[in-house]
């Protein structure tokens, strides 16, 4: 069973990421159509303007600074899935001890790119 759907968990990493991000910091989203959820938090104010947004994992996986997504299982890629099983997240949304949505750091991504040969 999913314990999340829709992008409904996103406005609460909004905080972890204003605070965990250094200025101008590239923020992957995944999956892609996520990324347009914090792109509106972005331009209501709530996230800090100066991120650099993606939901381009093809394209910046290897530059990403930080990569956040929803704990819904069916959306995972190998990415998400070796990310869950290998590393801590930086921050977590969580709700009766169930994650909900999660970050982690380029020291985690750079990790699993290495383990996978991306």
């Amino acid at each position: 069973m999913e314990p999340t759907y829709w992008a409904d968990t996103l406005l609460y990493i909004v905080p972890e990421l204003n605070r965990l991000c250094p200025r101008g910091a590239l923020v992957l989203i995944t999956p892609p159509g996520n990324e347009s959820i914090l792109r509106f938090y972005q331009r209501a104010g709530a996230l800090r303007a100066d991120l650099r947004l993606s939901g381009d994992e093809a394209r910046d996986i290897g530059r990403a600074d930080f990569v956040t997504f929803q704990c819904t299982p069916a959306q995972y890629g190998r990415l998400q899935w070796w990310l869950l099983r290998h590393e801590v997240p930086v921050a977590a949304v969580e709700h009766d001890g169930v994650r909900l949505c999660v970050v982690y750091s380029w020291d985690s991504i750079e990790r699993a790119l290495a383990a996978q040969g991306w």
